[in-house]
């Protein structure tokens, strides 16, 4: 590594030695140096390039090469090109390394930073999670309107049936049915369902459905309530 001096590499060996071409250069600096001044440092690195990438080039009787867009001419007898044989026994490589294992920890905190958001409506600011269905720890809270006049009775019957159909239920009697709202909206509940007068009045009996994203509200019959939620 060019910052820290340390090699990333590893050697790994050959299952049997391997006969391999260097081609390399031994440029005559005594030429190079008096001939081009301040170039020749460059010159030279080229020099080796050229020998590594192209070495049919030192069979002409000159070698061209090029320092910041200026050519330059370079006797071939100059460069010293040569090739040798060697024998190696294996190679230094930059190993990659497969991560088959991540935290969940990462995932979790990148679904929850996308699905977070603050919003303004009507009676201020709300704090919601927009958890798609499938990953919401809640799929739906019920509530009573308030917990007197049979309709906590209620509102717990309702709760039970949804968790018979298989659905995740939260029951929250607790605060007003605005707070309750938020408190489900701030967890990523998709949908809150209120039992209230009408659902004991009605036939057959209904309750609310609000929707956590559009905070629309509608009607939907208990019987068709586990249904229309999933």
């Amino acid at each position: 590594d060019e910052y820290s001096d340390d090699r990333f590499t590893i050697f790994k060996e050959y299952d049997e030695p391997k006969v391999v071409e260097k081609k390399a250069v031994d440029p005559d600096m005594g030429y190079l140096g008096p001939e081009f001044g301040d170039k020749a440092g460059e010159i030279k690195e080229k020099l080796e390039e050229l020998a590594r990438q192209e070495p049919e080039a030192f069979e002409a009787d000159k070698v061209i090469v090029e320092v910041e867009d200026e050519a330059f001419s370079i006797p071939s007898e100059k460069a010293n090109f040569s090739v040798e044989k060697t024998k190696e026994h294996g190679e230094q490589i930059l190993p990659h390394v497969v991560e088959p294992s991540f935290g969940i920890g990462r995932i979790v905190y990148t679904v929850l930073a996308h699905a977070y958001g603050e919003e303004q409506v009507e009676d201020g600011e709300r704090t919601v999670m927009h958890l798609s269905d499938r990953v919401a720890p809640t799929e739906v809270a019920v509530f009573p309107l308030m917990d007197k006049e049979g309709l906590g009775e209620k509102a717990r019957e309702v709760a039970d049936k949804l968790r018979s159909e298989g659905l995740s239920v939260k029951y929250d009697d607790t605060g007003n049915i605005g707070r309750r709202y938020r408190r489900q909206d701030e967890v990523g509940t998709p949908y809150c369902v209120t039992v209230d007068y009408e659902t004991l009045e009605e036939e057959p009996e209904t309750v609310t459905v609000r929707d956590r994203d559009s905070m629309d509200q509608k009607r939907v019959e208990i019987e068709d309530l586990a249904e229309h939620l999933k």
